[in-house]
């Protein structure tokens, strides 16, 4: 496959996450806005150059996490200093933060997987994520341009304080979400999860016509089998 399908899958959470912080608070650190557009608008002129069709992966994977760095570097301003939340931390999540975003990333992660069975797809055979025993790779792909979604409503809902403080617990340096915590945020997921998971639904169909259109219908029909 070409590689404009990653590209495009890249391209689209860091545009999405631009108009999340041009949207909601962020002029309040006016440094950390001029440093992430910056930051945004060198990403999209080495992507989108005519010259970086036949990008590499590795390449592309470099300008994602440049992108990801100054995007977490103007997101953690919009936390209270309480949170101790300085940046993307998963293994342990040291945060509350950062357990509710690994912990809304696995949610969305679930719903990718569903969305390409029910297409009709391998969620095992990623095209931008690599082959990796266990993991569902065309998942980790379809997800990839919501990430920015869930991050809105973390911290949607710790600036509503649906979640606080009182809801998470320190055990030997790895942060801990108590029940109450947890019934609170699976009932802010669900509430909103039904646009999300059409989303999904739409890329695998939009992933399938891709296939066909390239491979053909005998194509497609010897991966499924």
């Amino acid at each position: 496959m070409s590689f404009n399908q990653p590209k495009t899958c890249t391209g689209l959470p860091v545009h999405a996450n631009f108009f999340f912080k041009l949207n909601d608070h962020f002029f309040g650190h006016f440094y950390s806005f001029c440093s992430l557009l910056s930051a945004l608008i060198r990403f999209y002129l080495c992507l989108f150059r005519e010259d970086t069709f036949d990008i590499s992966l590795a390449s592309l994977r470099g300008f994602e996490g440049a992108a990801a760095a100054a995007y977490f570097g103007g997101y953690v301003h919009l936390f209270a200093d309480s949170l101790n939340f300085t940046g993307r931390k998963k293994r342990p999540p040291p945060d509350p933060v950062n357990v509710c975003l690994s912990l809304g990333y696995t949610l969305l992660h679930y719903d990718a997987v569903r969305a390409c069975h029910t297409v009709g797809l391998d969620a095992m055979l990623g095209f931008y994520h690599d082959l990796s025993f266990g993991r569902e790779s065309l998942a980790c792909d379809l997800m990839e341009p919501l990430r920015p979604l869930m991050d809105r409503w973390v911290w949607q809902m710790f600036r509503e304080r649906q979640l606080r403080i009182e809801h998470f617990s320190d055990d030997n340096g790895r942060c801990q979400m108590n029940k109450a915590g947890r019934q609170c945020f699976y009932a802010f997921y669900e509430s909103r999860a039904g646009s999300a998971r059409r989303l999904l639904r739409r890329y695998g169909y939009a992933l399938t016509k891709r296939y066909l259109a390239v491979g053909g219908s005998d194509a497609f029909v010897a991966t499924k089998n």
